[in-house]
């Protein structure tokens, strides 16, 4: 007799079901343009591809994020608690459908150490490696350079610390073009001024001025 599934069960195996699931009513149309409104929409593409981080209903703030991202402004600026989801979106999401787009060239991830900057693009890594529909649709290729370093089709991705020398780096004959700061301080260091001060000075020097 086939055990029935309970109505708490099923929520919990629903994002599963969802990742695993690709329903095509026209496959010669409705999939192109699927790949085409992916490409197009990053919301689209977090919410069809990621829904496995989309436990509960995303707050308003995460589409205000994804409007100034869409808006191609040349300096962003996000502030929200923890446990909000930023890096899930902007350092792990966006990254990777830039990538898969090859929207950018160059990706560089800075962190207040390595090591955190670095859990970024193994996430990053491993989403594309276990992610049965990002494979199915998008044969891209992965090569892994170091646990810091990979590129994903036509696009780098780096890992930096804060004290490493964050200038001089090239993918080919590109510049970083896409430069995402994430906890670049540690909590005791934004409370002092004086810390403040050289951390701006630092990127100041080594991002902003050519």
């Amino acid at each position: 007799m086939t055990k029935k599934t309970t109505l708490g069960e099923f929520r919990k195996k629903l994002p599963e079901l969802l990742r695993n699931m690709h329903i095509q009513l026209n496959p010669k149309t409705s999939q192109k343009t699927h790949i085409k409104n992916t490409e197009k929409n990053f919301w689209y593409f977090f919410r069809n591809y990621l829904t496995h981080y989309a436990h509960q209903k995303s707050p308003q703030f995460h589409k205000e994020i994804i409007n100034l991202l869409e808006e191609k402004h040349p300096y962003i600026a996000i502030a929200a608690p923890r446990g909000f989801s930023k890096s899930t979106l902007v350092s792990f999401a966006y990254v990777l459908w830039n990538a898969i787009f090859s929207k950018k060239h160059f990706i560089l991830i800075i962190s207040s150490t390595e090591d955190l900057a670095t859990d970024l693009v193994q996430s990053i890594l491993y989403e594309f490696q276990d992610n049965k529909p990002l494979k199915q649709d998008f044969c891209i290729e992965i090569k892994k350079v170091s646990q810091n370093d990979i590129i994903i089709g036509n696009t780098r991705i780096l890992a930096r610390g804060r004290q490493q020398s964050l200038r001089g780096f090239r993918y080919r004959e590109h510049r970083p073009d896409l430069i995402i700061l994430d906890d670049i301080e540690k909590d005791i260091e934004a409370l002092s001024p004086i810390i403040f001060k050289n951390h701006w000075i630092l990127f100041k020097e080594g991002l902003f001025l050519p």
